[in-house]
C-alpha cells in the first residue's frame, strides 16, 4: 500500500509539472529540417504566389493590358476570393472553438469521473486498488488522446505514458479504443463484486459515455480537413 501512495505521490508532482505549462508545443523544428519546412510552404503556396506572379507581371506592362482591363472580370474575381477567405475564416475559427468546447468537456467529465467513484463506491471500505486503478485508466485515456490528436509527444511523456500503462498491466501498444472499452469491463467487475449497487454502475457508464462522445467529436475535427477546394487563397 505505501509502495502504492508513493507512486500516485510520484504521478502527481510529474502531473503538476505539466499542468504548470512547460508542455504542450511541438518540439522545435530541427536545422536541418528547415530546407523541407520552406519547400512543403512554398508548395503550399503555389497557387498564392502564381497571382502573384501574374499581378507583378501586369504591374509591369509584361502582361498587355487589354487582356485585364475588363473590370466586369475584376469584380468577380474579387467576390469569389472573398467568398473563399470568408468560407475558411469562418470554418476554421468553428473548428477551433469546438475542439476548445470538446477537450473542456474531456477535462470535466475526468473530473466527474473521480468524484463518481468516490460517491458510489462502499464508503464503508478505505479507497482500495480498484478504485485506483479505474482513476489511473482515465488519466491513461485522456493522456493518449492527448498523443492521438497531437501527433507527437516528449519522451518524458511518453514514459509516464508507459508507466502507467505498465501499473495497469496492459502493453505499451494499447490503443485509445481498447482503453476505452476496458473501462466499461472494469465497471461491471465493480458491479459482480459488490464495490457498487446497479444506479452506480449507470451513473459510472454515463460519465464513461460522455467522455467517448467528446473523444468521437475531437477525433472527427482532427480526421476531417477542410474542401481542398478552400484551400486555394487561404493558405496565408
Amino acid at each position: 500500500m505505501a509502495g502504492d501512495d508513493h507512486s500516485c505521490d510520484g504521478v502527481s508532482a510529474r502531473a503538476a509539472i505539466i499542468e504548470s505549462g512547460y508542455y504542450g508545443y511541438p518540439p522545435s523544428t530541427r536545422r536541418q529540417d528547415y530546407v523541407l519546412v520552406l519547400l512543403q510552404l512554398l508548395w503550399r503556396m503555389r497557387f498564392d504566389l502564381l497571382l502573384l506572379l501574374i499581378t507583378v507581371l501586369v504591374h509591369n506592362d509584361w502582361i498587355p493590358r487589354s487582356w485585364t482591363a475588363n473590370e466586369s472580370v475584376v469584380r468577380i474575381m474579387g467576390i469569389a476570393a472573398s467568398i473563399f477567405l470568408g468560407f475558411r475564416n469562418t470554418q476554421a475559427i468553428g473548428r477551433w472553438w469546438e475542439a476548445r468546447k470538446l477537450w473542456g468537456t474531456v477535462v470535466n467529465v475526468s473530473r466527474n469521473w473521480a468524484d463518481s467513484l468516490r460517491a458510489h463506491l462502499d464508503s464503508s471500505r478505505p479507497p482500495g486498488r480498484q478504485e485506483r486503478k479505474l482513476l489511473r485508466l482515465q488519466v491513461a485515456i485522456v493522456w493518449q488522446l492527448n498523443f492521438q490528436l497531437r501527433n507527437f509527444w516528449h519522451r518524458d511523456l511518453r514514459e509516464l505514458q508507459d508507466q502507467l500503462l505498465q501499473d495497469l498491466r496492459l502493453p505499451s501498444t494499447t490503443s485509445l479504443r481498447q482503453l476505452g472499452q476496458l473501462r466499461g469491463v472494469w465497471i461491471g467487475d465493480l458491479h459482480r463484486q459488490g464495490l457498487t449497487d446497479g444506479f452506480g454502475r449507470l451513473q459510472l457508464m454515463q460519465v464513461g459515455n460522455a467522455c467517448t462522445d467528446a473523444i468521437g467529436g475531437l477525433e472527427r475535427i482532427r480526421n476531417t480537413p477542410l474542401p481542398a477546394s478552400y484551400e486555394v487563397l487561404s493558405d496565408f
